[in-house]
């Protein structure tokens, strides 16, 4: 029998609304969504669909007005922003460059090359 893994991210009727009374807009309606370990997904739409305001929901910049969202099985509605920060910061791996790169730097030299060797190091300590 396969066990379930909990996905790691998991969105319920998420809503985020911006504005008051006749002025209220709802930048995302009741989206849900489901982030296995290992899967790689991408979030397209025309301007103004509410991309940038799900991807700050989704990297705990933001807050929902409504709805669930589960990270590793745990929601974080109820958590403070200094916990939404350390969160964000024991979890980034944002701005790491890719352990193998796909195609050559255009330039290389000296300090470019030692620069790009010390963000990998310290990329690679995050992951670990």
């Amino acid at each position: 029998m396969k066990v379930k893994n909990t996905p790691v991210i998991e969105l319920r009727k998420l809503t985020k609304s911006y504005g008051l009374g006749d002025a209220m807009h709802n930048a995302l309606d009741e989206v849900d969504l489901v982030i296995e370990k290992g899967e790689f997904i991408t979030i397209m739409g025309p301007s103004g669909c509410g991309k940038t305001t799900l991807l700050n929901i989704l990297g705990l910049l933001d807050r929902t007005n409504e709805g669930e969202y589960l990270l590793d099985g745990m929601s974080v509605e109820h958590l403070s922003n200094s916990r939404h920060a350390r969160i964000r910061s024991s979890r980034s791996t944002a701005g790491c460059p890719s352990p193998r790169p796909t195609a050559p730097p255009a330039t290389s030299n000296r300090t470019t090359d030692s620069r790009r060797r010390r963000n990998q190091r310290r990329c690679r300590s995050r992951l670990d």
